[in-house]
């Protein structure tokens, strides 16, 4: 299974390369010879614009296979960094492909949809099954991204109850009450009182009787009672 990245060709164009060997074929064969002078050589091939385009073709190839690298790894979000920062130096439209799988990986289908879309717009001598490859990757970004749509309306569209749950109701047995202690009847309302009453009054009674001497006789003379 590939992982679905793509790298952008840099051999020239056949035609030009097919012109050269005409040339140098056409005037090996009519015995001409060319040396060219120190200053039209210089001029020619300039050493220092074709070294700098060299080392600028090496870097961008130790990018890119930083990138792959990355992409490889899971590590999408550097991997998108990366041929993001290809695509702005070179222009290669290869690199909004891969750009648009870094988004698919990363579940951003609204992006990656952007990243395929531009990709098929500016690459012009894409295979049928290239263009197919990627089609087919737009349309599961489309679904990818209605699923998620979906998902966010069922979450706003989901009423508020402005009501609030209701409060847990503890159930807490009161407390127990003592028993209230038997308040005393009063003195006067007991037995004893009342007897030690009549026991003052009957004593009260019978001294004022004694002391009357109703209860005493005297005895008179003759033997009667006074």
């Amino acid at each position: 299974m590939t992982s679905g990245l793509t790298r952008p060709s840099h051999r020239p164009p056949l035609a030009h390369a097919c012109l050269a060997y005409f040339l140098v074929f056409a005037i090996a064969a009519g015995g001409i010879t060319f040396v060219p002078t120190a200053a039209s050589a210089a001029e020619a091939t300039p050493a220092k614009p074709k070294k700098e385009k060299k080392d600028k073709k090496d870097k961008a190839e130790s990018q890119e296979l930083q990138a792959r690298e990355a992409f490889a790894a899971g590590r999408y979000q550097e991997a998108l960094d990366s041929f993001a920062k290809l695509y702005a130096e070179t222009l290669h439209p290869t690199y909004l492909r891969n750009v648009g799988r870094c988004y698919m990986n990363m579940d951003q289908p609204d992006r990656a949809l952007n990243s395929f879309r531009e990709y098929l717009r500016k690459a012009k001598d894409l295979s049928a099954a290239e263009r197919t490859e990627v089609e087919g990757f737009i349309d599961e970004m489309e679904k990818a991204q209605k699923k998620k749509e979906d998902a966010a309306a069922a979450v706003t569209a989901k009423p508020v109850d402005p009501t609030p749950p209701p409060k847990p109701i503890l159930l807490v047995e009161p407390p127990v009450q003592p028993e209230p202690i038997p308040a005393s009847p009063p003195f006067y309302s007991k037995g004893w009182f009342w007897g030690v009453v009549g026991g003052v009054v009957v004593v009260g009674v019978l001294g004022g009787l004694w002391a009357g001497g109703v209860l005493t006789k005297k005895i008179c003379a003759n033997g009667y009672s006074c």
